[in-house]
């Protein structure tokens, strides 16, 4: 194995690769030169931008089964179907739950927003085609055999995740319970069954490219939560962080995407997002993420959910 540096801003050791997977990733992709840490500190699955003989390409890892399932299965059966804006598999070890993928071309929504480097009709351009590429994989054939409904799945969900925050109180966690309830009970008057969703869309898994030369390019990355879904489950953190106070990017967006929100769904919408403001408050206890927690709290005040 080649010499090669490894950089990990955080110098946390749960981050460290294993020797059998550099050599895996060197067999596949080539000589490795350089290895740098870029997940989230939590490190619930470990990603690593390389450089290597053969280009530059991202690695990660998973720590639960199921992500790594999910992300491949992203990888060999939908990303082919979808735009040339997702990165393409490269190879892949189903025994250490490594992939590795070609890089996409530039940087995160996330910090180019907060850098400032685009002006706003780039940005109104990158939420139009983030749009589009959402409504095709919206629409990608799925037949939902799930012996489970979807709304039956969103009350469990509910359920199981309130057990989890003994620490919420009863007001909070007996309004959610409310909102989901209805929720479903309107899940089953449309019929509504599960399409192919992201589950972690927003500007931190957009990249833009070709920006300073008025070619901008959006590709969307980091599929370990796709699955079957409601389809609306896409638009929860859009309507929480990147849309608000920003009505023209939630007009570009849903330009893009080819229709805009009924009010029955926008309705459906705000009472998923009432149990996904109180999951996020529970996963950031979990995973030590202050800042995470209190957008949450935010998004419960401005539902006008109970908060004591």
């Amino acid at each position: 194995m080649s010499k090669l540096k490894l950089t990990d801003p955080y110098n946390q050791p749960e981050h460290a690769l294993a020797n059998e997977v550099l050599a895996f990733v060197e067999a596949q992709v080539g000589r490795l030169y350089s290895a740098r840490f870029c997940g989230w500190p939590h490190g619930e699955s470990r990603v690593w931008a390389l450089s290597t003989s053969a280009g530059a390409c991202f690695m990660k890892q998973y720590r639960q089964p199921r992500k790594f399932n999910q992300e491949l299965f992203a990888f060999k059966q939908l990303i082919p179907q979808l735009p040339a804006q997702a990165p393409r598999l490269l190879a892949f070890n189903t025994e250490l739950r490594c992939i590795v993928m070609r890089a996409c071309a530039g940087d995160t929504l996330e910090a180019l927003v907060k850098q400032q480097c685009l002006t706003r009709k780039q940005l109104q351009d990158v939420h139009r085609q983030a749009g589009s590429f959402l409504h095709a994989l919206h629409t990608l054939p799925h037949q939902d055999t799930d012996v489970l409904s979807l709304a039956d799945a969103l009350i469990k969900r509910q359920q199981a995740w309130s057990l989890r925050a003994p620490y919420l109180s009863t007001r909070l966690k007996d309004h959610v319970a409310a909102c989901i309830k209805e929720a479903a009970e309107h899940m089953k008057q449309q019929r509504l069954t599960r399409v192919y969703c992201h589950r972690d869309y927003s500007h931190r898994n957009w990249l833009a490219s070709g920006y300073q030369h008025a070619q901008l390019q959006v590709s969307i990355i980091d599929f370990e939560h796709t699955r079957p879904d409601m389809f609306l489950v896409d638009f929860e953190r859009l309507t929480t962080r990147e849309w608000l106070d920003a009505p023209d990017l939630k007009d570009a967006f849903f330009e893009g995407y080819g229709r805009t929100l009924t009010d029955d769904e926008n309705t459906l919408l705000a009472h998923y997002t009432t149990l996904a403001a109180m999951t996020t408050i529970i996963w950031s206890r979990e995973h030590h993420d202050a800042d995470f927690e209190a957008q949450a709290w935010r998004t419960l005040t401005r539902l006008n959910a109970p908060t004591s």
